[in-house]
């Protein structure tokens, strides 16, 4: 029934590391690929991490593959983190999180429901920038041992 979800296994995403360090990618450029795409797989306005994903990866010479897996496994993360993200910005601006205007949607009030949506994104944007910079940095420098060895196992087994 759901065939496609083997796509997204674990193992799946190791054989795919796997391949690319076997292309000759370096442990270094898997690693931020892989941590640029968690990042910014998290940003909280949805619709936007794939661009964005592919962006970052022209600009910075990331690798695609890794970039967008690493994008697409952290998409639950994404809804789950949105509201952690709001009021961590709603905090560092000290302006309380008002989502009053989402009870009254109707067309008599456009002006106070884009004010309310600019802010809402503006405060969960902000809480991201705050969370995810040192995390990933963090996150980038646990992760690149462990791709490091996988890249020293895969050169020891080509030898063999």
């Amino acid at each position: 029934m759901f065939h496609f979800l083997k796509h997204f296994s674990p193992k799946n995403a190791i054989d795919i590391v796997k391949r690319e360090l076997r292309s000759g990618i370096t442990p270094e450029k898997i690693s931020l690929s892989v941590v640029v795409g968690a990042g910014v797989g998290v940003f909280p306005l949805i619709g936007t991490t794939m661009t964005l994903c592919g962006i970052l990866g022209v600009l910075l010479r990331l690798n695609p593959v890794s970039i967008q897996l690493a994008n697409y496994l952290v998409y639950p993360l994404q809804i789950l983190l949105i509201f952690p993200f709001l009021k961590t910005g709603s905090s560092v601006t000290g302006v309380s999180l008002d989502l009053s205007w989402a009870e009254n949607i109707s067309v008599d009030n456009v002006s106070v429901i884009a004010k309310g949506i600019f802010d809402v994104a503006g405060f969960a944007v902000l809480g991201w920038l705050v969370w995810v910079p040192g995390i990933s940095t963090v996150l980038y420098f646990i992760l690149l041992p462990f791709v490091r060895k996988a890249g020293t196992l895969l050169d020891s087994k080509k030898k063999k």
